[in-house]
């Protein structure tokens, strides 16, 4: 089995805990900045394609679907945390991910992307909304498996932890 021993697992040492954070709109400029650069990387990559022909193409073959499905994931998860955030501190990063966003969503329009709808759950340590159906669990804390994988491989290596009084 490729997983190993996940049901046989240990409990996590100490060294793997969530990481102590107190500033939640720290963590989620730190994830909308990922989301910025992610979703700029799928559109320099999108737009060297150089004609329809092309782009029909590429949106022909799986792997750029899956990868779409991708971009599509991290546009959902900074969109979450946008309608989360507490300030206007982000004000030029949220207007220029919704100007990529724009320019992406062309390559979206002849591909079927499945949805799952959100329900009231466990608050996501990350974006702030309800986690839905299909949580993830680290510690004491619960996040959109989206959000998590966001985080884990965009911003840091480790979970964040954040107090309960500072998500709402």
């Amino acid at each position: 089995d490729e997983f190993g021993e996940f049901f046989g697992a240990e409990l996590p040492n100490s060294e793997n805990q969530p990481r102590k954070d107190t500033e939640q709109p720290s963590i989620q400029i730190r994830c909308l900045e990922a989301c910025l650069n992610l979703l700029k990387a799928g559109l320099a990559k999108l737009s060297q394609a150089s004609s329809q022909d092309v782009v029909s193409e590429i949106l022909g073959d799986p792997r750029a679907n899956n990868y779409l499905d991708c971009l599509l994931e991290v546009h959902k998860v900074s969109e979450r945390i946008i309608s989360h955030l507490d300030s206007d501190c982000c004000v030029t990063t949220v207007t220029e991910l919704r100007n990529v966003w724009d320019s992406l969503a062309p390559f979206f329009t002849h591909t079927e992307h499945i949805h799952l709808p959100e329900t009231v759950g466990a608050v996501c340590g990350v974006c702030r909304s309800d986690t839905g159906p299909s949580p993830v669990t680290f510690g004491a804390h619960t996040f959109h498996t989206p959000c998590a994988n966001l985080y884990l491989h965009c911003v840091e290596p480790v979970l964040p932890n954040i107090a309960a009084a500072t998500v709402q």
